[in-house]
């Protein structure tokens, strides 16, 4: 995913999710796997919050900017939310 990372955005840093325009989104299930313990969810919660993170791009939200960002993280949050529960019935 650094390869990717550096390949395509010319940065070098590790990182969860990579969208592109033409819809591919790239997933690094190794951040999942760091990141699942410190926000208390699954692996597969993790991954999955990654691509609705991915599709919130391709809709046209943006996260480099900090308004921006809290307004993508409620976006998706509340998207994993729906998408939990409507998969635990």
């Amino acid at each position: 995913m650094c390869a990717v990372h550096q390949n395509f955005l010319n940065d070098c840093t590790e990182t969860d999710v990579i969208t592109f325009q033409h819809g591919e989104i790239l997933v690094c299930p190794a951040v999942a796997e760091k990141q699942c313990r410190l926000y208390r969810r699954t692996v597969a919660q993790e991954v999955l919050l990654y691509g609705i993170h991915g599709i919130l791009h391709l809709g046209g939200y943006k996260d480099k900017a900090p308004r921006d960002f809290k307004r993508m993280s409620a976006a998706q949050e509340k998207l994993l939310d729906a998408v939990l529960k409507t998969t635990a019935r």
